[in-house]
C-alpha cells in the first residue's frame, strides 16, 4: 500500500500481461513428414537391395546378363511397391524373393566367371546386396520390436501394381541381347515396343497410387498404347524365335536382318522368352482389369436404377399419403 500516492505511469499500447495472453498454438509437423518410426528391418533390406541394384546393372557375363536384367526388374518393382522408394509409407519388411533372386544372378555371373574371362565385379556387387538384404533385416528385429505397432499399410491397386512389374520384364527382355549384334529394341518395332513400355511403366506407377495424374490415364489415347506395349512385346519376340528357324529361307530374310549377328541360345533365347511371357503376363493382366471394370460398372448402374426406383416410389407414396 505504500505506493498508492505515486502516480500511475501509462505503458502505451504495445504492452501485454504474459499471465493473460492466450496459450501459444503447438507448433503443426512439417508437411510431409514420417506418420510412424521408420522400420529399421525396412530399412535395412532395401539398402540390400539397393547395393544389389548397383550391381546387377554392372558388369555382367553375357550368359547371365539376361538373369541379371529380370532380377532388376524384379528388385526395381519390390523397391517401388514395398521399400523405401514407396510414395506411401511402407512398414513390413521385404520379401525374400528380389533379394534371392539377386542372388542367383550373382551366383550365375560369378560362376560363369571364374570358368573364363568374364566380369566378376557386377556379380559380387549382386552377392554382397543379396546377402544384405536377406541378413541385415533380421540383425534390426531387436530394434524394431522396441517401437509403436506400425499403422496399416496403404494397399496397391492390384491391377497397375501387376502391369508395373509386367511392364519392367517386358523393358528387361527388349534391352538384352537377342543376337552378338543387336538388342530385341534394335528394331523399328522393338523401339516402339520399349517407347510403349516406358509409358506404361509410368502410367503403372501413377495408378499404382491413384496419384494427381489419374485423368490422364483413364482418358485420350494412353489405354491403347498400354494395350499395344504387350501385344507388341508379344509379336517381336515371335520373330526373334522365327528367326531362328529362319535359316537361308528368301522369304525370312527381313527377319534375319534385323538381327545381324549370331543367336547363341544359352545367352539371347532367354531374353526372348522374357520379352514373350512378360507380354503374356501383362495382356492377362490388362484383360482381367477391363472384366472387372465392366463387372463394377454394371453393378454401379444397377445401383444407380435400384436407386431411381426407390426414390419414385418414396415420391408416389408422399403424394398418396397427402
Amino acid at each position: 500500500m505504500e505506493n498508492k500516492d505515486k502516480p500511475v505511469m501509462p505503458l502505451g499500447t504495445d504492452f501485454e500481461v504474459i499471465e493473460d495472453a492466450p496459450p501459444a498454438p503447438a507448433p503443426t509437423p512439417p508437411a510431409g513428414g514420417r506418420p510412424a518410426p521408420l522400420r529399421k528391418t525396412l530399412a535395412a533390406g532395401s539398402e540390400g537391395l539397393l547395393v544389389a541394384l548397383g550391381g546387377l546393372l554392372g558388369p555382367f557375363p553375357a550368359e547371365a546378363s539376361v538373369l541379371a536384367r529380370f532380377a532388376v526388374a524384379w528388385v526395381v518393382w519390390d523397391l517401388v511397391c514395398h521399400g523405401l522408394a514407396r510414395v506411401r509409407p511402407a512398414y513390413r519388411p521385404h520379401q525374400p524373393w528380389a533379394a534371392g533372386l539377386a542372388l542367383l544372378a550373382g551366383a550365375a555371373g560369378l560362376a560363369l566367371a571364374l570358368g573364363g574371362d568374364g566380369p566378376k565385379l557386377g556379380p559380387i556387387g549382386a552377392l554382397v546386396g543379396g546377402l544384405l538384404a536377406l541378413a541385415l533385416p533380421t540383425l534390426q528385429k531387436k530394434k524394431d520390436a522396441k517401437l509403436p505397432p506400425p499403422p496399416a499399410e496403404e494397399p496397391l491397386d492390384p491391377q497397375f501394381s501387376k502391369s508395373l512389374l509386367a511392364y519392367l520384364l517386358m523393358i528387361a527382355g527388349l534391352v538384352s541381347p537377342w543376337s552378338t549384334g543387336g538388342r530385341g529394341a534394335d528394331t523399328v518395332l522393338g523401339l516402339v515396343t520399349l517407347v510403349f513400355c516406358v509409358i506404361g511403366v509410368w502410367a503403372s506407377w501413377v495408378g499404382t497410387w491413384r496419384l494427381w495424374a489419374m485423368p490422364a490415364i483413364s482418358g485420350g489415347m494412353l489405354g491403347a498404347v498400354l494395350l499395344l506395349a504387350p501385344i507388341e512385346a508379344i509379336l517381336l519376340g515371335t520373330f526373334g524365335l522365327v528367326r531362328l528357324k529362319a535359316g537361308d529361307q528368301e522369304a525370312l530374310q527381313w527377319i534375319v536382318d534385323a538381327w545381324p549377328g549370331e543367336v547363341v541360345a544359352a545367352a539371347h533365347v532367354p531374353a526372348i522368352l522374357l520379352t514373350i511371357g512378360a507380354g503374356v503376363y501383362g495382356t492377362v493382366i490388362l484383360f482381367k482389369g477391363v472384366k472387372s471394370g465392366m463387372e463394377a460398372n454394371k453393378k454401379r448402374q444397377a445401383a444407380e436404377v435400384e436407386a431411381r426406383k426407390a426414390a419414385r416410389a418414396a415420391k408416389r407414396k408422399q403424394q398418396a399419403a397427402s
